[in-house]
């Protein structure tokens, strides 16, 4: 499945197991509405005169970067508002996703969780009303004005759940993003004597000198088929226009899987296949492998995500990163997210208080404490970056241009509940010569029309 943002991708191709059993540390202090239940209640951002409020958290940051800085979000939003309490509980992405539905639906579920963006998961609960319509809180918060509108649709889903894109907020991303672009190791470059690519012929270009040089162009592995897909999303970007990438996505039926760019970064990805430019036996090697051995110096390119790379210490000096430009048009598009969609419960007591966090992790603490905790910002600029990290600032300053231009594309896979599945296995048989690019993009199609007519 073409999830999204590298922590996702480690977790692509599950299925959810649907668990029967709710979280008791979830169960949100004082009494709560029923589910779906709409307050006629006008809205209020004073969070101090609200009294004492404990808001619970289910997230899944349960280690790691993100899980500090969420920590730190919490800590300084605490001190903000002595009033508020908030208890995180926090499980991995798998067992989360797996059971949000159940827990949004109990009266003993959390006042916050994240939750998957596309028809997965937020269309689901946007369609239940177990999340909260958040427009009263566009307009008290002025969030239109804070966030790129290409992001803030993808929280979007008309009040019926048959569009996506369109309608009401029912979800709020957080003051960091991850977006699909590429790695270069400077040392193997400069060894071929390559220089750093900024157009798709020049990215080609050096793809080739590489290959004649001995070296492996493009650090690859299609073991896992989520992964493997950012590559495709990424080409598809560069040759498809943004509005007809979008479009398809959010369910415009005039516009056709053909006029996305995708059947054109199929035949691309494929003639890089024939041309030998990826790793050898890339079939069978692991992702997280990939990663590490390009960290290791095999490989002058690879496709992934913001923040995946992560490099330490003298490798910060050897990488770095970019988005290339659209072949017609030179607009840098982006394939990216915010790093979390938060919803509401509509089962919570205190939904103004939780408001007030959502807005607080749209914020500039919250983006500063994301360059804190090594995590790619977004929606602020003029952050205090850190001066011995390159391949970081190269991030940092893309996903800046991306929000400054609202440059984004949701990832494709959003279209559909299955098109992930769809996308990645049609690449793993295109890759392996048997189907063609023609096919992968016929299958796309059908999975849209499919999915159409069920609703």
């Amino acid at each position: 499945m073409a999830v999204h943002l590298g922590r996702r991708h480690l977790a692509a191709g599950l299925t959810a197991v649907i668990a029967v059993s709710a979280l008791a540390a979830c169960s949100p202090s004082g009494s709560a509405p029923a589910a779906g239940s709409t307050s006629t209640k006008a809205v209020s951002i004073d969070v101090a005169h609200q009294g004492s409020v404990t808001l619970n958290m289910l997230d899944f940051w349960p280690s790691g970067a993100e899980n500090d800085w969420m920590n730190a979000a919490v800590g300084a939003f605490e001190k903000k508002y002595p009033n508020v309490t908030i208890k995180r509980t926090s499980q991995n992405w798998g067992d989360l996703n797996g059971t949000l539905n159940l827990r949004l639906a109990d009266a003993g579920g959390p006042d916050i969780a994240t939750a998957n963006q596309g028809w997965q998961a937020l269309g689901t609960f946007a369609k239940g009303k177990l999340v909260l319509n958040l427009d009263p809180y566009v307009q008290a918060y002025g969030w239109k004005a804070k966030v790129p509108e290409s992001i803030l649709r993808q929280q979007e889903f008309s009040d019926d759940g048959t569009q996506m894109g369109t309608g009401s907020l029912y979800a709020t991303p957080v003051a960091s993003s991850s977006i699909v672009g590429v790695n270069y190791d400077r040392k193997v470059l400069d060894a071929a004597g390559v220089a750093v690519p900024t157009t798709l012929a020049q990215f080609e270009a050096a793809c080739a000198k590489l290959k004649a040089a001995g070296k492996v162009p493009i650090s690859f592995a299609s073991l896992e088929p989520g992964p493997a897909t950012a590559l495709l999303l990424d080409v598809q970007a560069m040759s498809g226009p943004k509005n007809d990438i979008s479009g398809f996505v959010y369910g415009n039926a005039k516009i056709k899987a053909s006029d996305t760019g995708l059947l054109k970064a199929a035949q691309t990805v494929k003639e890089w296949a024939a041309k030998g430019w990826f790793t050898p036996n890339y079939q069978g090697i692991a992702y997280a492998d990939s990663v590490d051995s390009f960290k290791n110096g095999q490989g002058g390119f690879q496709f992934n995500y913001s923040g995946t790379l992560s490099p330490t210490g003298t490798q910060q000096q050897d990488f770095g990163f970019f988005v290339l430009p659209q072949v017609t048009g030179g607009q840098t598009v982006g394939v990216g997210a915010s790093r979390a969609a938060l919803v509401i419960s509509s089962r919570s007591a205190h939904p103004d208080a939780a408001a007030a966090f959502l807005d607080f992790l749209m914020g500039t603490k919250t983006a500063q404490l994301a360059v804190d905790n090594n995590l790619t910002p977004a929606l602020h600029t003029g952050l205090a970056m850190p001066a011995d990290r390159p391949e970081f600032t190269q991030e940092v300053k893309t996903v800046a241009a991306l929000d400054k231009s609202d440059g984004y594309v949701p990832y494709f896979d959003w279209a559909t509940s299955s098109l992930g599945d769809t996308l990645s296995s049609q690449l793993q048989t295109l890759l392996a010569g048997k189907t063609t690019p023609q096919d992968l993009v016929a299958a796309a199609q059908a999975d849209r029309d499919k999915f159409a007519a069920s609703k």
